[in-house]
């Protein structure tokens, strides 16, 4: 069985590929999930944050970035399909990062519109726009955010994962910069650049 691990540089280079909107936090990392169907939890490792001259958020230790589980619920459709998967809020989903210089944790939102498959047990798609509170380590709100997280794992790979945030300050006078609104990624060139840019560098036995 072959597995891809997720590599910094190849992540890098993808999102940069994708031409994120200015003022996006953006994360990749490995998907894991405990099931090929619904319900499953979803695992992230190997988080690395791709610096895009964003300069709301910032990651001054990358070992602490950490991106928390995510329950996703519901039914699959008749071909292994649904857009209508759930998961509920979540606090301090991603922990590790700075927001306007200050240590911040990000609250994730939940949401009934995430678009789920599992075909064959091979192919994984996950996609879904997402909301919630950034928040400092005394509970204060920072600011709020909005974005999109996906995911993509074909064949026995391991899976990629990314997560693009806008934040936009609750006090727009701690920052000379602003947060520019932009759309959510677009799922068919992350699987573009992932497919252009996997490199197996591990082999285990079947």
């Amino acid at each position: 069985m072959n597995l891809t691990r997720f590599s910094p540089v190849l992540t890098v280079a993808a999102i940069s590929f994708l031409s994120l909107p200015a003022q996006a936090f953006s994360i990749g990392g490995n998907s894991s999930y405990t099931s090929n169907g619904l319900p499953t939890e979803l695992s992230v490792n190997n988080e690395v944050h791709a610096p895009d001259g964003d300069t709301q958020f910032t990651v001054s230790n990358p070992s602490a970035l950490n991106i928390g589980s995510l329950l996703l619920e519901g039914t699959l459709g008749e071909f292994g399909v649904t857009d209508n998967s759930i998961y509920t809020s979540i606090s301090s989903y991603i922990t590790g990062f700075q927001f306007l210089g200050e240590e911040a944790t990000f609250n994730l939102n939940a949401s009934e519109t995430v678009l789920f498959g599992f075909a064959n047990g091979s192919i994984f798609t996950l996609d879904s726009e997402l909301s919630g509170d950034i928040i400092d380590l005394d509970g204060n709100i920072l600011g709020t955010a909005v974005g999109s997280l996906s995911s993509v794992q074909s064949d026995n790979q391991i899976g990629n994962f990314f997560i693009d945030l806008e934040g936009t300050p609750i006090n727009p006078e701690t920052t000379d910069s602003q947060s520019v609104p932009g759309p959510s990624l677009l799922f068919g060139l992350i699987v573009l650049a992932i497919s252009a840019l996997w490199q197996p560098t591990k082999k285990l036995p079947e």
